[in-house]
């Protein structure tokens, strides 16, 4: 396979633009704050951490604010889940400061995803008071958890004692907050009534950004996952706390892998509902048990850890007068996005991909390319490690994923995460067949637009497996990725070679391609309809194009 000449970029007008405004903006920035930029290190000031106030308090909205000190703010979460009990249950304290040097203890209990029994308690005036409201805090801390606050850093998780979520308050703003600036995108363009400021971003690349970084979106996205985003709001999710879920649906695993009783299972998935908050309404949480349930809640975990990322920046970013906010957060994912010409020949070769290979068993809907961009992410070319025999493949994910996708690149799930649940190991995962990857959109009736990209994926020399391998991921040096072969295939004589080297694997499917074409595994039985790819380094991976989709319902 030939691996082509390294392809040279011109690098896009609307980024060159973008930059040349965002440094004159941020010269603006560093002269009005005397050339000193502060970058958020967490909470620092009772002000800043005014937002952390529950919104269902009486006091959220007036002067009063979240108190801290030395060791950090006064505000906690606290979860617990016992299927056995169906419990599954929060409770929140705050110590919040007011004006006047007034102190008072907020406690809000019940169910996930109801508001619950709550109560403020008034503490007076004065040092004295301060000292009343820290033992009232300590006090209900130490009997919901059996942990001392003041080594809540080192939290032990007692049985039938609340966990302790670890939140991030150092990300001030509110999902409202960040709902505001995003509605406002889409606008006029005006910052304020004395300039407008226009985009300088092609329209099809602004309406993408409004998509792929639209609060609502995310925040629906993983409600349907019976994520509970109220108690734990996007952004505010600690990656150490997203990490804790892993490792809890990895002793899940291991319950179902060893056979143990089932009140262990019962107990490990106690720990795993406690650390990651989910809302089932009055119904009993629902006992993982399978490596079906596994792998939903894997890829619940993995949504949020792209979210939760791009969250935190939405919310973090700095107000600059000079760049349109949608040119902002374009800028920000640090990955240029040209749109593809339609009448180009790119174009054709990639909406023939999509039809030639959209097979007839995934036949609820049929799939129109709206628009094509051209993406680039920054650095990725260089990174790139290019082992040969390179081909444009598939993969489909959630519209609330794509700018932490976009952003951070196709990643490897951690290593807390289990592999089962992952057919061939940790990896990521591509497809020659559009609709197979198109599935992982979770597009609807009613939300019927979703993207896929076409990434450059060098496989080199793939290993072939014909059955599922939980460790495939521990590849001999000699392979460097996983071909999954499916039953169902297109044929190699209708592969076109592009100028670059790289291949696209066109259809139309061969639906007797295991009786009749599949050499080596011929008399054995796949797992797989269709071919898989995975690779394991991802410095294996350009993306390339990123397309929207429309789905046709039938």
């Amino acid at each position: 396979m030939p691996r082509g000449r390294k392809r040279e970029r011109a690098p896009s007008p609307g980024l060159a633009a973008i930059s040349q405004a965002l440094k004159k903006s941020r010269k603006a920035v560093d002269k009005k704050s005397g050339g000193k930029r502060e970058k958020s290190k967490g909470i620092t000031s009772s002000v800043a951490s005014n937002n952390c106030v529950d919104a269902l308090c009486p006091l959220f909205g007036t002067s009063a604010s979240v108190f801290e000190d030395s060791s950090g703010p006064w505000t906690c979460m606290l979860n617990q889940t016992n299927l056995a009990f169906n419990n599954n249950k929060y409770y929140l304290i705050q110590v919040l400061k007011e004006e006047g040097d007034k102190y008072s203890v907020w406690f809000r209990w019940g169910r996930v995803g109801f508001k619950g029994q709550t109560k403020l308690e008034s503490c007076g005036k004065g040092a004295a008071a301060l000292t009343k409201a820290k033992t009232l805090f300590e006090k209900k801390f130490h009997d919901k958890t059996l942990n001392h606050w003041e080594e809540k850093e080192n939290f032990v998780k007692h049985d039938r004692k609340y966990e302790l979520l670890k939140m991030n308050f150092g990300v001030s703003s509110t999902d409202d907050e960040v709902d505001a600036k995003t509605k406002n995108d889409g606008d006029d363009g005006r910052r304020d009534e004395k300039k407008e400021v226009k985009s300088k971003l092609d329209e099809r690349v602004q309406e993408l950004i409004q998509k792929i970084c639209d609060i609502n979106t995310m925040r629906q996205s993983m409600v349907e996952m019976k994520y509970d985003a109220n108690k734990a709001p996007l952004g505010k999710l600690t990656e150490e706390q997203i990490k804790a879920g892993y490792l809890a649906l990895a002793e899940i695993v291991k319950c179902l892998e060893v056979g143990k009783s089932r009140s262990c299972l019962v107990q490990a998935n106690n720990e795993y509902y406690t650390r990651i908050p989910h809302f089932f309404g009055m119904k009993t949480p629902p006992l993982i048990q399978s490596s079906q349930d596994v792998r939903k809640e894997l890829e619940m975990l993995e949504s949020l850890a792209e979210i939760e990322v791009i969250v935190t920046m939405l919310k973090t970013l700095d107000e600059l007068e000079d760049l349109h906010p949608i040119d902002q957060k374009y800028l920000s994912l640090k990955c240029s996005m040209e749109p593809v010409d339609p009448s180009s020949d790119m174009c054709q070769k990639i909406v023939r991909y999509i039809s030639s290979t959209h097979a007839k068993t995934h036949s609820l809907y049929a799939m129109k390319p709206l628009n094509m961009f051209r993406v680039e992410r920054e650095g990725e070319e260089q990174r790139f490690k290019d082992c040969g025999n390179r081909m444009l493949l598939w993969h489909g994910s959630r519209i609330s994923n794509w700018a932490g996708i976009l952003y951070q690149g196709l990643r490897v799930a951690p290593e807390e995460a289990p592999s089962t649940g992952f057919m061939f190991g940790k990896g990521i995962y591509f497809a020659d067949v559009s609709s197979k990857s198109a599935n992982y959109c979770y597009a609807s009736r009613k939300n019927n637009k979703g993207l896929l990209v076409l990434c450059e994926v060098a496989l080199g020399k793939p290993k072939v497996l014909a059955h599922a391998d939980y460790e495939a991921d521990r590849l001999p040096k000699t392979y460097h990725s996983v071909h999954g072969v499916g039953k169902f295939q297109s044929l190699a004589e209708n592969r076109e070679t592009l100028e670059d080297g790289s291949v696209i694997p066109y259809g139309p499917i061969d639906y007797e391609f295991y009786k009749t074409k599949l050499g080596q595994l011929k008399n054995e039985p796949l797992d797989l309809n269709y071919n898989e790819y995975v690779v394991y380094n991802e410095n294996q991976i350009r993306l390339r194009y990123l397309v929207e989709i429309e789905f046709q319902f039938k």
